[in-house]
């Protein structure tokens, strides 16, 4: 490197016939390239860990602006590095245009539970708190098809509200989101208005979206895993009510897996909606409920309008209907698609012992090897659509 022998002190590192530096910034170090056998200036990797480069390591102003440089750094990067924030409060206000390869990563190595609404949230090892809007002001705003993104382990705390992921055309592909929670959102993916498309999508480890202020999935496409491998817990808080929206819409999601979804449907909120032309879709071992059986949810925890093949396997249903609309009359309510609805277990709210597990009232749905709780006499009203049973279940 021109260390050795008697230099004197005034020369630059950079003069130097084997080092080579590019665009350099603060944080950066010496690495040596055996293939150019150059000593170039780099971000150094996370402890021991290739492959990661660290938020603080950027310069920048405030965090918005680290984000930028690290951004731009790796998207340069012949294999792009995942992004490690702190392990602080980390503040960001402005919206991104996602790219194939993006990788962001919580501090520290472990994923699991990060519930914000507990404890002020100390018990999570940092937090982002992001101050966006929605729709085209989302913190990502995607028009085209992107690869292989990877977000993991980020606890995300909205204040004012706001969105994660605005993908109104193009699609994601081939990417994954693990054990990311979300309080206090308007939307994580898509919007009523814009459903998110997704192909070979994974969603993964322990969720939570709480405090939800809209509808916080809307999702179409085919071929993903949804927390087969992991969780999810999404629930209103008292602060924005539901006004008979649904938390969770599949418009048009076919041959896709969704697993452990736990949804709470209480101050006017619905819980899960199925619709459009999805064929192969299958919900396994859903709980969808109202807060407890003296606390019923208002109206229908799972509605499905359309699908072909859509599959409930093993579904707790508890919990209601209190106060549903005229449009509502059972706690899954089918009124279109082809459904088959196995080992349902039933529970119902104290004030709603009349409330069917199933309403028909359009399409075909077919319903095996009931049971209750409470041990009562389970039955599906067929209102206008075809309904198939065995001998656990009563038709009226």
């Amino acid at each position: 490197m021109g260390f050795g022998g008697n230099t004197g002190g005034g020369s630059a590192i950079s003069g130097a016939s084997d080092v080579a530096f590019n665009n350099t910034q603060n944080g950066q170090t010496l690495s040596y390239d055996g293939t150019t056998q150059k000593w170039e200036n780099t971000f150094a990797s996370s402890g021991n860990t290739p492959g990661i480069v660290q938020l603080d390591s950027f310069a920048g102003a405030n965090d918005d602006a680290k984000l930028t440089a690290a951004l731009d750094y790796v998207q340069n990067q012949t294999f792009m590095p995942a992004i490690q924030l702190p392990a602080r409060i980390v503040t960001f206000s402005q919206t991104r245009t996602p790219f194939s390869g993006l990788k962001i990563i919580g501090p520290g190595p472990g994923s699991g539970p990060k519930n914000l609404e507990l404890s002020s949230g100390k018990f999570t090892y940092g937090r982002v708190s992001l101050n966006v809007g929605t729709g085209t002001n989302a913190w990502w705003y995607g028009t085209g098809t992107y690869y292989d993104i990877y977000f993991g382990n980020v606890a995300i705390q909205y204040p004012s509200g706001g969105q994660f992921w605005h993908q109104p055309s193009g699609t994601l592909y081939a990417c994954e989101f693990h054990s990311l929670t979300h309080y206090g959102a308007n939307h994580v993916f898509g919007t009523p208005a814009a459903k998110a498309l997704m192909t070979q999508v994974l969603f993964s480890g322990h969720w939570t979206c709480l405090g939800l202020r809209d509808v916080q999935f809307t999702i179409g496409g085919s071929d993903n895993t949804f927390w087969m491998a992991g969780y999810i817990n999404i629930g209103p808080g008292s602060a924005t009510l539901g006004n008979g929206r649904y938390q969770m819409v599949f418009d048009t999601l076919g041959k896709s897996n969704i697993g452990d979804i736990y949804v709470t449907s209480e101050w006017g909120w619905r819980g899960v909606k199925i619709s459009g032309s999805g064929s192969g879709l299958t919900l396994n071992a859903p709980r969808l409920e109202g807060r407890n059986a003296s606390t019923p949810c208002d109206g229908n925890v799972l509605r499905i309008t359309g699908g072909n093949g859509v599959t409930i396997v093993n579904p707790w249903i508890a919990y209601g209907m209190d106060s549903p609309d005229v449009t509502e009359h059972g706690m899954i309510e089918v009124t279109g698609g082809n459904v088959f609805i196995d080992r349902p277990v039933y529970n119902r709210g104290t004030a709603a012992t009349s409330v069917p597990l199933v309403y028909c009232s359009g399409g075909k749905v077919e319903v095996r090897y009931a049971a209750s709780s409470t041990n009562e006499v389970m039955y599906v009203d067929g209102a206008g659509g075809t309904v198939l049973t065995d001998s656990s279940v009563s038709v009226v």
